[in-house]
């Protein structure tokens, strides 16, 4: 499974429209879309399978610490939407440690 991870760019929003799910209505939300793409504080990275979106991460950065300047800087991630996963990495993460599923609250490290 091949993919091709790269930045999100204006022309992607049709494609990933479907996943970023917005609440505004059009033509509001291409228009909030096209300012993040934009800004230099976001970032989008987009994941393409066949050169159809399959899932993206969206990061901003808050600037520097108060205290440490440029040497610490506030960045956060606020979404990591992702429409697949391989038959392996399901059987990989789809229990934890203690054999539970994730999310059972039977688990301790939970």
């Amino acid at each position: 499974m091949i993919f091709a991870i790269r930045p999100v760019q204006l022309i992607d929003y049709e494609d990933l429209r479907p996943l970023i799910d917005p609440h505004d209505p059009e033509p509001k939300a291409m228009q909030v879309f096209a300012r993040l793409v934009g800004a230099d504080s976001c970032a989008i990275i987009g994941a393409y399978r066949d050169d159809r979106a399959v899932g993206y991460v969206a990061a901003q950065d808050y600037g520097p610490h108060l205290r440490h300047g440029d040497f610490h800087r506030i960045v956060r991630m606020h979404d990591l939407i992702v429409t697949e996963i391989s038959a392996r990495a399901r059987r990989r993460y789809s229990t934890t440690e203690c054999g539970n599923r994730v999310g059972e609250r039977s688990c301790p490290l939970r």
